[in-house]
Formats: C-alpha cells, sequence, structure tokens
C-alpha cells in the first residue's frame, strides 16, 4: 500500500531493472510517499531504466536531494518488454513531480547519450534546484572526452535560475 514516515530511500540497479518489466507501472505505482527527502539510487544509465526513474519519482512529491551512482560495467539488458511501446511520454511527464528537488548527486558519470538525458531532465524540469554535483568516472575514455562532455552539459536549459553544475 505504499511505504510510510520514509525519509530516506535506497534502491539499486537490480530493483529498478525488475520494475522495467512491468508494463502497466503507472498501475503499480506506490501510493506517494510525501516524508520522503532523501532518494540513493545505483543505475543502469539506461532509457528503460531512466523511464522507470521518472515514475518513481510522482510517488517522492516533496523529495529534496537524489543521489545516483551510475554502473560502471556493461551489463546486458535483461528487459523482457520494451516499455516505450507500453508507455506514452504524457504519462512520464515531470510536471509539478520535481517541485522540491534542490540537489542532485552524481557519481561514476561516464557521459554516454542515457546519462546526460538524466542530468537534461534535471535541469529542466526542478524548478527549485540549486546544484547538479557531477563526479565523472575515472575510465580513460572518459578522462580523454571529458571537455566534450562538459561542452554538452552546459548548453542544457535550466528552469531554475539558480541551479549550478559542479563537475569533479
Amino acid at each position: 500500500m505504499g511505504l510510510h514516515n520514509v525519509g530516506t530511500l535506497r534502491l539499486r540497479g537490480y530493483e529498478i531493472e525488475l520494475l522495467t518489466r512491468v508494463q502497466n507501472l503507472s498501475a503499480c505505482l506506490p501510493s506517494p510517499c510525501r516524508g520522503l527527502k532523501h532518494l540513493y539510487l545505483t543505475i543502469d544509465p539506461t532509457k528503460n531504466q531512466f523511464l522507470v526513474i521518472t515514475f518513481l519519482l510522482k510517488s517522492y512529491p516533496n523529495l529534496q536531494n537524489l543521489w545516483l551512482c551510475f554502473n560502471e560495467e556493461k551489463r546486458m539488458s535483461l528487459n523482457m518488454v520494451c516499455m516505450e511501446e507500453h508507455w506514452h511520454s504524457e504519462e512520464w511527464s515531470a510536471e509539478y513531480v520535481l517541485k522540491y528537488l534542490r540537489m542532485v548527486e552524481i557519481k561514476q558519470f561516464q557521459g554516454s547519450e542515457s546519462e546526460l538525458e538524466f542530468v537534461k531532465y534535471f535541469l529542466e524540469n526542478a524548478n527549485m534546484l540549486e546544484y547538479v554535483n557531477i563526479g565523472f568516472s575515472c575510465k580513460e575514455k572518459v578522462i580523454e572526452e571529458r571537455t566534450s562532455i562538459t561542452e554538452k552539459l552546459l548548453t542544457f536549459a535550466r528552469v531554475s535560475p539558480h541551479a549550478q553544475i559542479f563537475l569533479s
């Protein structure tokens, strides 16, 4: 029936991966957990996990702090369902979802298109966002491409006039 009196929640990639297999996720969402202020996610940077996370965020309307850690190893997705065929973009819009989000911290960022979409989503939809702190992966390829990735990040529109991006 949902989570009550929870202030902090941690979810891992395999838990989110299981949710990618649900065809009608909107019908399975937990009832809103208004007390949740801090969310820690370890995820695979895939389109399907991005869709699941945007759905989950609807259940946490007062979320203020989000920590994302991208899995570095490339695992083959076990998705049995192509979520894009079952979900429509209007079902996962961010309107009023990220109303109180102030901080996003990302670790093991490699700059993939999916990871860039995550950052873009938060910058374009969190109207009270103060900062996004991005910690790059130490992989050699990422270090070589860091300037290009940084330039892309800095071109993203920001709905919050106070949103800053910190890179490390």
